[in-house]
Formats: C-alpha cells, sequence, structure tokens
C-alpha cells in the first residue's frame, strides 16, 4: 500500500484507521466532511495528526476535481459512522460522485446491519460487479478510545450517574474493541480481493457482558436481533482485546480528554 484515502478521517472508525496507518509510515489523505460530522472530539483528533508530514487533510472540494492514483492506493470509507450519525443517505449521493471519478481498491467499513437491509446492500453490490477488488467490512459494536457520546458505553463512563440512552441503531448483539476490529482490517486489504467479511468476537454476548461493567442499574430492554441475509459474507471470529482491559482504555482516554478540556 503506498497511500490510503480515508473518507471520514475524524469519525471514529476513520480516525483510528487513519492513526494505524499513519504509524506504518503510509501516506493518508483524510477527508473531512464538516456538514456530515460530528464535531466533539475534532480538535483534539487533528492535534493528533496534524504534524505528522505523511498526513494530508481535505474537504469537500476534493471531490470536484478529477483524481489520479497509482493502482497501489487504498481508498477506506467509513460508512459505518455516518450511519450511526444518521447521515447515511447524505453519505450516499456523496459516494455516487466519487465512484465516477476515481478507480482505486475500496475498503467499504459498514455496520452489522447491513447485512439485513436489503434495500440499502443493493448499493455495495452495484459497485462490486465493476471494481474486482472491493472489500466490504461488517462490524458490530465498536467501543474504545473516542468512541462517540451517542454510544451506549461512552455515555455511560461520560456521566455514570445519568441514565443512558441505548440508540435504536446501536447493535447489542456483539462488540469488538477498536484496535482488534483495525488491526485486522489492515492486516487484509492488500489481499487485493473481492470479499465481503464480517467481523465477530469470540466472547458470547460481548455487548452485554461490556454493558455489565458501566450499567450497574440499567436494565436492557431492547431485544437482540440477528443477522440474516448475509449471503457471500465470510464471518470471521475475533479473539481480541480482554472486555475489562478494554473499557479501562476507554475510561482512561475520555478522562485524559475531559481534563484536556477543562484546561482550555
Amino acid at each position: 500500500m503506498d497511500r490510503a484515502v480515508i473518507l471520514g478521517t475524524y469519525e471514529f472508525i476513520g480516525f483510528h484507521l487513519c492513526l494505524s496507518l499513519l504509524e506504518k509510515g503510509i501516506e493518508v489523505i483524510g477527508i473531512h466532511l464538516p456538514s456530515l460530522s460530528n464535531d466533539e472530539y475534532l480538535e483534539e483528533m487533528r492535534f493528533s495528526v496534524g504534524r505528522n508530514s505523511n498526513f494530508i487533510e481535505k474537504d469537500e472540494t476534493f471531490f470536484e476535481q478529477k483524481q489520479t492514483f497509482s493502482d497501489n492506493t487504498f481508498f477506506f470509507i467509513d460508512y459505518y459512522s455516518y450511519y450511526r450519525n444518521y447521515k447515511e443517505s447524505e453519505m450516499k449521493a456523496i459516494l455516487k460522485q466519487l465512484i465516477d471519478h476515481i478507480n482505486v481498491h475500496y475498503i467499504f467499513i459498514f455496520p452489522i446491519q447491513m447485512c439485513n437491509e436489503k434495500s440499502v446492500q443493493e448499493f455495495p453490490i452495484q459497485l462490486m460487479k465493476c471494481q474486482d477488488h472491493l472489500q466490504i467490512y461488517y462490524l458490530p459494536t465498536i467501543y474504545g478510545p473516542w468512541q462517540p457520546l451517542h454510544f451506549t458505553f461512552q455515555q455511560a463512563i461520560h456521566n455514570p450517574d445519568k441514565p443512558v440512552n441505548i440508540d435504536e441503531r446501536e447493535w447489542i448483539n456483539d462488540a469488538l474493541f477498536i484496535s482488534d476490529a483495525i488491526d485486522y482490517i489492515i492486516g487484509h486489504v492488500e489481499e487485493k480481493k473481492k470479499q465481503k467479511i464480517l467481523l465477530k468476537s469470540t466472547i458470547d454476548n460481548h455487548w452485554k457482558k461490556a454493558a455489565s461493567l458501566l450499567l450497574k442499574n440499567t436494565a436492557i430492554e431492547r431485544s437482540s436481533e440477528e443477522v440474516k441475509n448475509c449471503q457471500d459474507v465470510m464471518i470471521v471470529d475475533i479473539d481480541g482485546t480482554i472486555i475489562s482491559e478494554g473499557i479501562d482504555i476507554q475510561k482512561k482516554h475520555l478522562a485524559k480528554w475531559k481534563q484536556i478540556k477543562k484546561q482550555e
């Protein structure tokens, strides 16, 4: 991989992809879409990567000109985060414009729910007919540093004495720690073959076990949702971070972030 382009570079998944790729010495073009973004961590994220000479930030104007990249350029699309922010309609319009102009290796990061939604599934399937090396990764709930506040775990850590709101788009049937998901994706993208992969924790009821460490007096009233209609999707078991360790890392990161905000 010579270069990576990340659409959603300051979104939850996109930012961790960015950090990991920069650590490997790969040049990253990070596309930030202010109109579609949740900016709660934006300033700190920019500071974390802004001094890296391998990082270039772009905005919506990136799509106005035809881009030319080498065959070894990989385009990561953090659809997962835009879906969680209810911005998928706007994102689809941008993607249609993007695909008309850029011919690279596409890596889509989707929420696991999109294995269930036939109408949403049709768009990436159409792409795969014209892209020999397009890869799709379906993820359950992801937690860890920089998790947005609309996620249950971050709400509980941020305000432990307040009730949490479990969003209807939060997958409560499984979860993975962020670095475990990112390590797998980056470790396999250079296989350059068309594939759809669903990442699954080896820990049964991972989300509920993690939630039990944080939600002492909160009843989970939502029923679990099963994955359906996942044809041609390879399920990969991820044996990663111990739940308590992952939660502790997230707690320490949020505490550090809150301390920085107090000093401003």
